[in-house]
């Protein structure tokens, strides 16, 4: 079961990357960009007419790898929610894709990616305490 999962991620992202379908990926384009003002639609639409990906999709798709591969590794138990791993690969993450929302102008994406970083970093802090105060106790 864990090849399957991993497989698919892997499948998932090399699709992305590559931009298989490129009929499907202008209608998407399309669905995302709407709303999103001229701007964004005229950066995907350049994208679209390069026939491959624009050098902002990259963190967008490297974020998105790091958000899927954490969940899938502590859905795995190969890692917990209260060790840093976890929370590094969740501010990564944000990252990629607080990137990619900028430059798309996408700003609910911006907005919930930008407390999902908080959120990892807060965690991240909290448990350096923890292990601080742990340390200090043994001694």
């Amino acid at each position: 079961m864990g090849k399957f999962v991993m497989l698919s991620l892997a499948l998932l992202i090399l699709c992305g990357a590559f931009q298989i379908g490129g009929r499907g990926r202008q209608q998407a384009l399309a669905a995302v960009t709407a709303g999103h003002g001229q701007q964004a639609a005229a950066r995907s639409e350049e994208s679209v007419k390069e026939g491959g990906i624009s050098w902002m999709d990259i963190p967008g798709w490297a974020g998105t790898f790091f958000y899927v591969l954490g969940y899938v590794l502590l859905t795995m138990g190969k890692i917990k929610s209260d060790q840093k791993i976890y929370h590094w690969l969740n501010a990564l993450g944000a990252l990629g894709l607080i990137a990619n929302a900028l430059y798309l102008s996408d700003y609910p994406s911006f907005v919930v990616n930008f407390i999902w970083l908080v959120i990892a970093l807060g965690a991240i802090v909290w448990l350096l305490l923890r292990r601080r105060r742990e340390v200090r106790k043994a001694r």
